[in-house]
């Protein structure tokens, strides 16, 4: 198997990077089914997902949805405003909330269609914390029972997303393990970041790109450096050193122009979704929808300068 992945990456490397991607996408469906026993409960500022047993499996931020629907497959419908978006359980917002209608909504899977639940659980109770001998490596254990799980054996791992976690043997060449400690994904890459909305980023012979939990890349190795993905988009640089942002397609939704970016999360001093950027060395913060905000004043937090963004994209 680790062969057969090996070759597949090897075949990409040498592929013309002008490739079409095949996207598979499926409607997210809202009948009654196995998940249909999780409740989403409010909680002090959280929203709560609890289990058949009412224990709490995840939680998100109130301040970031006003309503939460039941969810299928590891996915839920969520409601800011008017605006409708899809988030799955590890609180990735794979759709992002600027869809007026619902039923419209789709997910674009990568070919990873859903999170099961078992497998988000699994994930949840596989923690590297307090797993670390004199040396300073890394293994897995399980946090309930506190069992130890996957020797101590690693120099540096990242935590379980998707089954899978980025890790190094030897802190050079990175891969992934799964909850045994298996390489299902071989220690191939110069760098590795976790899975997030069902991508991770990784770096291969000095270029960024995006494979999904399978190993297949789905954006290839083009970037100068890349970022996790979220509210359906993700910080890449181009050769000029110029930061831009993607969406899962590998289409430019923002152009190259920051100096830096990280990925869009919600920051709880404003209560919105932001992004940290920087432009000619003067550090913004700017919302997905690309426009850029004055970072908050210690001494009147209430000012805050709505700029249109800048148009120049050097790859035009």
């Amino acid at each position: 198997m680790l062969m057969d992945l090996s070759n597949k990456i090897e075949e990409i490397r040498n592929l013309n990077l002008d490739i079409h991607i095949d996207f598979k996408s499926f409607p997210l469906r809202k009948e009654i089914d196995s998940y249909s026993l999780l409740s989403i409960v409010p909680y002090q500022q959280f929203w709560r997902v609890l289990d058949a047993d009412k224990k709490v499996i995840a939680s998100y931020w109130q301040a970031e949805f006003d309503e939460m629907l039941p969810f299928h497959d590891g996915f839920s419908f969520v409601r800011k405003g008017d605006k409708w978006g899809i988030v799955d359980l590890y609180g990735d917002v794979w759709e992002p909330l600027i869809h007026t209608n619902p039923d419209e909504l789709i997910v674009i899977s990568n070919s990873f269609e859903s999170i099961p639940l078992e497998l988000y659980l699994r994930d949840n109770r596989l923690k590297d914390e307090n797993l670390l001998d004199e040396d300073g490596y890394h293994g897995l254990k399980d946090s309930v029972t506190g069992e130890q799980i996957v020797e101590a054996k690693f120099k540096s791992s990242l935590s379980l997303r998707f089954g899978l976690a980025a890790t190094t043997l030897d802190g050079e060449r990175w891969g992934f393990i799964d909850s045994t400690g298996q390489f299902a994904i071989p220690p191939i890459f110069d760098w590795a970041f976790s899975f997030s909305c069902g991508l991770a980023a990784v770096e291969l012979d000095g270029k960024w790109g995006y494979i999904t939990p399978h190993g297949v890349f789905v954006l290839p190795p083009i970037y100068d450096h890349a970022a996790y993905f979220n509210y359906g988009l993700a910080p890449v640089r181009n050769k000029d050193w110029k930061y831009g942002y993607i969406d899962r397609e590998g289409n430019t939704v923002l152009p190259f122009v920051f100096n830096s970016a990280d990925s869009f999360n919600l920051k709880m001093d404003t209560k919105t979704v932001l992004a940290n950027i920087s432009i000619n060395g003067t550090r913004l913060r700017m919302t997905p929808s690309g426009q850029i905000i004055t970072p908050l004043s210690l001494r009147n937090r209430g000012q805050e300068l709505v700029q249109p963004l800048p148009t120049r994209n050097p790859y035009q």
